[in-house]
């Protein structure tokens, strides 16, 4: 039995976006009949680049996989540097891609800390990981290999690309069905061009597609009909997420472990399959253990991500945030708005545009 097939209510612009790591019918359900009760307690949601709540199929989906199984949805973000780069990335004039600057960081846990808020509000427990030196515990992947079920954006570009690979490798050793869902574009590549297995190199992570279209426009007239179709789902509201049925009310839920609640019992059993660094009071965030997300939250609020974020090691401080973008939905429609209603931005863009390439 397909689990796609078994998620009563999923709509056909959700389902189109989801694609599964292995076995594609696989009965879910009975897989897990003979596991222990510290392992499959949970379902993982590893968001990469779709960091917000509204319209995010990814979110969405894995909240339907959470009330399929009535578990508990535990969110981890991991802010990626430089490490999952591969190392055969081509390097233009000797130079090497910096991943982590200052400025990228600053824009994207401040993106995490509006997005991981409303997650939490929606029920999702959320921890925050931010790579460094000394702080690239793999809690990613353990995490993976005793959750349920996993769920990730898809991703088309490095680092993100080289994190779901590694992920779908942990799932895996531990036969752990894993799902990527297309947040990312109007309409999903994935329901059109066909992926083609490179015979010469098995172990290559490239992968090809047959049916992409050599110019821009051709894939407009190719997916219009589709594209129609996804904008009014989105406009009905078929990537909202649904309610919870087992909700994490509290932000420190993996500090009070130790408090078994009956009405929480999900919760509990969630709890005891985390990393115990993660419940060693001594562990400092976000090097030893992730943040909670009120700790950066917090942080936010009290004094600002842009000086913690120069001091972190391993983020390239030569790149400074830049003080007139903030990385918030909020900010990002304030800066729409602005560029629509006061420059006229949409009204004269053709025409701005063909005066700055023609000069």
């Amino acid at each position: 039995m397909d689990i796609l097939n078994s998620l009563i209510g999923i709509h056909p612009c959700l389902r189109c976006r989801v694609r599964i790591h292995g076995a594609p019918n696989l009965n879910l359900k009975s897989h897990y009949d003979g596991h222990t009760s510290a392992l499959g307690t949970f379902v993982l949601y590893l968001p990469t680049v779709n960091l917000r709540y509204e319209q995010n199929p990814s979110f969405s989906f894995a909240c339907h996989v959470a009330n399929y199984f009535q578990l508990p949805l535990l969110v981890l973000v991991v802010v990626l540097d430089d490490t999952f780069l591969p190392r055969n990335f081509i390097q233009l004039d000797n130079m090497k891609p910096i991943v982590m600057t200052c400025r990228r960081l600053a824009f994207t846990l401040e993106a995490i800390s509006e997005a991981g808020n409303q997650w939490h509000k929606h029920g999702a427990a959320v921890a925050v990981r931010v790579h460094g030196p000394q702080c690239r515990y793999p809690d990613h992947l353990t995490l993976a290999m005793r959750s349920r079920v996993v769920v990730t954006d898809e991703p088309f570009v490095y680092p993100f690309l080289s994190f779901v690979q590694s992920v779908e490798r942990a799932c895996d050793s531990a036969s752990i069905p894993c799902f990527r869902v297309d947040g990312s574009t109007t309409v999903p590549p994935c329901i059109i061009l066909k992926p083609m297995v490179d015979t010469h190199n098995k172990k290559s992570s490239c992968i090809f597609y047959s049916g992409v279209p050599t110019k821009a426009w051709l894939w407009q007239k190719k997916t219009e009909e589709f594209r129609l179709k996804h904008i009014q789902a989105a406009m009905d509201g078929a990537f909202d997420p649904p309610v919870l049925c087992c909700k994490v009310i509290h932000f420190d839920f993996w500090r009070n472990f130790s408090s078994r609640n009956l009405d929480d019992d999900y919760v509990y059993k969630m709890t005891i399959s985390l990393p115990e660094r993660w419940r060693n009071k001594e562990s400092s965030a976000p090097g030893q253990r992730p943040w909670m997300i009120h700790e950066l939250y917090q942080l936010l609020e009290e004094q600002g991500l842009r000086p913690w974020v120069m001091n972190w090691p391993g983020a390239d401080s030569s790149v400074p945030p830049c003080t007139q973008t903030i990385g918030t939905g909020d900010a990002g429609m304030t800066r729409w708005n602005h560029w629509v209603r006061d420059c006229k931005g949409l009204q004269y863009y053709a025409k701005r545009r063909y005066v700055k390439y023609n000069k």
